[in-house]
């Protein structure tokens, strides 16, 4: 009786393991996937990944994207799940969260429902699945009386690739949502599109009286085209009324009727104020969201790399990368900052040099000394990811590198092992990474 209860046991066991692995096989095999792992995992490791410009590193984002249309559904129920974390199982993700991603990788269910939530909506913008996808996977939730899945599916669209323009009626009409967040948002993706929301432009016009939502609608309008002109005796009202988003609704005068050249001037003014840091980095983000249009601010930022400030001079350097095609004058005031005695001064300035020009020697040699000698492991990946930017140009970096991948910290191998696979091949050009400054922070998207 005894081995017939075992025997049973056994059996029971057994079927239960088969049954687990047979749902398991189905689940993966029915999912899309990507170099033989199925999405499930590509978005494991999304959540888990260090950030960039893509909302995780490139190899990760390309996984997903060369999935196409087939990972959309997928990613949308992710988005749209409504599940919450138990009060155990937030304690759990505490403890998980406190670890380096490497190690949380390998504890299961160490990922947040919330978070889960985020970085679906993430790889859905950075993606930018057709709009003819999304739509029908979305309309639920842009009707939804939930107010977290109306936002989440507005974010989503200002995303949207191919057919971009069959969502702004969604868009238009969320700019009268109750809920002053899901209104701003609609307002920053109908921004996003660009001209493609040209027919949104007398709603956006509209919707300058809302001051909740008016700094996405200015911009909007300046992203607008052609058709946004119409929006100019308006614009010019509120600058005139004296806005406190002078520089945002000048910028918008600009982009729209570049004749309007004291509009422009405001701008400039502002970078202007040495005794005002914050000013000065509010116009060159400005004039870093214009882009080409604002190829008279050249100089004028070239000269603004000299200041002292970390947050200004390395924000005044991202405009100019969006700006112009080569900015190898400000090359002179970069090498003077590899004098420079803070740290931060002289890591940024090196990552700058190399993003310019990938063959730049004193920079190449201040990045190699931080990975070599900083105590600080951020300091050591962050110039990793230098390197990486720098492409097949960092290729005397490799031994270094290498020897960063036996690092005592986890997320510096890490770092120094993607960073090798970038340099040692010509896949990925430098301008596909992120441009981040340490410490220096940027604005985000509003979710």
């Amino acid at each position: 009786m005894a081995g017939s209860k075992k025997l049973f046991a056994g059996a029971l066991i057994g079927a239960t393991i088969f049954v687990f692995m047979v749902l398991w096989v189905h689940r993966n095999s029915s999912e899309p996937g990507y170099n033989g792992k199925p999405l499930s995992f590509w978005f494991r490791e999304y959540c888990l990944a260090w950030p960039d410009a893509s909302g995780g590193p490139a190899q990760i984002t390309d996984a997903i994207r060369a999935m196409g249309s087939n990972a959309v559904p997928y990613l949308v129920r992710e988005l749209l799940n409504t599940n919450q974390d138990s009060g155990i199982r937030k304690k759990y993700l505490r403890l998980a969260e406190s670890l380096s991603l490497a190690f949380q990788g390998r504890l299961p269910g160490s990922i947040s429902a919330d978070r889960r939530r985020d970085k679906a909506g993430d790889a859905l913008f950075y993606t930018k699945p057709s709009a003819y996808v999304l739509l029908p996977l979305l309309t639920n939730a842009l009707n939804s009386p939930d107010v977290m899945q109306r936002r989440s599916a507005l974010f989503v669209l200002g995303g949207a690739g191919d057919g971009a323009r069959s969502a702004v009626p969604y868009m238009i009409a969320a700019l009268k949502d109750p809920d002053t967040v899901a209104r701003s948002i609609a307002a920053q993706s109908l921004k996003l599109l660009g001209a493609e929301a040209a027919s949104a432009v007398p709603d956006l016009i509209e919707a300058l009286n809302d001051p909740h939502i008016r700094w996405n609608a200015v911009a909007a309008l300046g992203n607008a085209g052609s058709e946004g002109k119409s929006a100019l005796p308006a614009l010019n009202r509120l600058l005139d009324a004296g806005s406190g988003d002078r520089l945002n609704i000048a910028a918008a005068i600009y982009k729209l009727d570049p004749t309007q050249s004291a509009a422009f001037a405001i701008i400039i003014d502002a970078l202007k104020q040495k005794n005002d840091p914050k000013l000065r980095r509010d116009a060159a983000w400005t004039l870093r969201a214009m882009g080409p249009v604002a190829s008279n601010a050249v100089p004028d930022l070239v000269e603004i790399v000299t200041d002292q400030n970390l947050e200004v001079w390395t924000i005044a350097l991202d405009a100019l990368k969006k700006i112009a095609t080569d900015n190898r004058a400000a090359i002179p005031a970069l090498l003077e900052k590899l004098n420079s005695p803070q740290g931060g001064d002289r890591i940024n300035a090196a990552a700058w040099l190399v993003r310019i020009d990938p063959n730049e020697p004193h920079g190449l040699a201040v990045l190699t000394g931080f990975i070599q000698h900083s105590p600080e492991a951020g300091n050591r990946y962050f110039a990793i990811d230098a390197l990486a930017e720098a492409g097949t140009g960092a290729k005397a970096a490799i031994p270094v590198l290498k020897a960063a991948s036996k690092d005592k910290d986890k997320e510096v191998r890490k770092h120094a092992i993607e960073a090798l696979k970038r340099i040692e091949s010509d896949r990925y050009p430098p301008s596909d990474l992120a441009t981040r400054a340490l410490p220096a922070s940027q604005p985000g998207i509003q979710r």
